[in-house]
């Protein structure tokens, strides 16, 4: 079943509201910041889902790590670039030379655009790789993987404190469940409600355990991130 991106017009409020949202965890002593957190979780959902609606047979690996690139590398150098001639201004230290330095760039806050293109491209290559398996199956395995990632996510924490590994922990979680999602997508309407009435309680339960794993941000943001870009999917929007 082939479903184009346009199908998704709730998407664009969506996103709106997921700028708001890193806008308010970037707001310091701003109440229930880590909430906001959830507008990062939506934007990798929408990014992935809306891949998995296009055919990939018809992109090369090489085709798409272009695309990719332009979209999302060219703006990360341009900003680091921008902000490096900002820190020597101000007489600020670069980070270290090492592979988590040129990852971040020249500020922190750039972690997300070489995460994107390096996920994305994950999800691309786990999509054309699983071409020829049934999507109930490739659900199936996208959720089992998705709650195994979880519930090991407390130890990835301890493991991963610097930046960006610390960040990039925290937003590939978003590869399994963009890509079961996407693929529920793809099953008969009662099927697809079901799958994404399951996901949703699932989310709700591991934030739980998430918070009591002294993991509350990440708990709380997925699950709320989850259940909007759900919301989006199954409401009708004109």
């Amino acid at each position: 079943m082939s479903i184009h991106p346009t199908q998704f017009p709730a998407f664009d409020g969506l996103k709106v509201i997921a700028a708001f949202g890193i806008v308010w965890f970037h707001t310091p002593h701003a109440i229930g910041r880590e909430i906001g957190y959830a507008g990062l979780v939506i934007f990798l959902l929408i990014s992935f889902i809306i891949l998995n609606t296009r055919p990939q047979s018809n992109t090369t690996y090489l085709k798409y790590l272009q695309q990719r690139g332009k979209r999302l590398l060219l703006p990360w150098v341009f900003w680091s670039i921008f902000y490096g001639l900002i820190a020597m201004r101000q007489s600020y230290s670069f980070h270290e030379f090492s592979l988590s330095g040129i990852l971040t760039g020249t500020t922190i806050h750039l972690w997300y655009l070489p995460f994107a293109f390096l996920a994305s491209f994950s999800v691309f290559t786990i999509l054309k790789l699983t071409e020829k398996i049934s999507t109930r199956l490739l659900v199936i395995i996208g959720t089992i993987v998705l709650i195994l990632w979880l519930i090991v996510y407390p130890i990835f924490e301890t493991m991963f404190t610097s930046s960006p590994w610390r960040q990039w922990n925290y937003g590939a979680v978003s590869i399994p469940l963009g890509i079961t999602l996407g693929q529920a997508l793809k099953l008969p309407p009662k099927q697809r409600y079901e799958i994404m009435l399951t996901i949703a309680i699932m989310m709700v339960i591991l934030s739980v355990y998430l918070a009591q794993m002294n993991q509350f941000g990440t708990g709380v943001s997925y699950m709320i991130g989850t259940i909007f870009v759900i919301i989006a999917l199954l409401v009708p929007v004109f």
